[in-house]
């Protein structure tokens, strides 16, 4: 039975800074810890890279993730901030994705590459969350909504995915400006 690489349970204010793991459980685990800092740190052949729970405030950035189930499973958070990440090749289970969002809200996912995963950014009962300048590229499903609403989704590169995106019960997710090269009608205003 395989544990957890780094567990934070009720820790607030720390950083977790160039850690390189590997077939854990989860490799980095926060719960219930707030204003927490992970950055730089590379993960593989775990379930899930970086795992957050009821957390707010939770910073991620620079990371890598590969060959997990799931890149980075972000759940029951607010405030919190996914930024510069690359998961790549999170596609050997049926449930795996490169970021899964679960009753996240009020989020920045932003510069991330999610890259040859099953499903690049899994969206699932979370709202108000903005989703921008990402690559989602070479994956199964690029992006998959599920009772998510309010999100904002603007400037991604969608490029390469078996199918782009998908939703279910899910209402005014606003989708501006991104790169679909899937599409295939008239661009008017010819900003590509």
């Amino acid at each position: 039975s395989r544990s957890n690489g780094i567990d934070l349970y009720d820790s607030h204010n720390n950083r977790i800074v160039r850690n390189a793991l590997f077939h854990l459980h989860d490799g980095i685990y926060l719960e219930n810890s707030n204003h927490n800092i992970v950055e730089e740190n590379s993960v593989s052949g775990s379930r899930y890279g970086i795992h957050c729970m009821y957390t707010d405030g939770t910073i991620i950035r620079h990371n890598t993730g590969s060959m997990n189930v799931t890149g980075a499973m972000v759940m029951a958070v607010h405030d919190t901030e996914v930024v510069g990440n690359t998961f790549y090749k999170q596609n050997e289970n049926v449930n795996s994705q490169g970021i899964l969002l679960f009753d996240a809200h009020t989020s920045l996912f932003a510069e991330n590459k999610v890259i040859g995963n099953r499903v690049g950014f899994y969206i699932e009962v979370s709202s108000d969350n903005q989703i921008v300048r990402n690559e989602i590229t070479d994956n199964f499903i690029g992006l998959q909504f599920i009772e998510a609403s309010g999100n904002q989704i603007e400037s991604n590169l969608i490029r390469g995915n078996v199918i782009d995106a998908e939703a279910r019960d899910s209402e005014a997710n606003k989708l501006d400006g991104n790169f679909w090269d899937g599409f295939r009608g008239i661009d008017t205003d010819q900003d590509g």
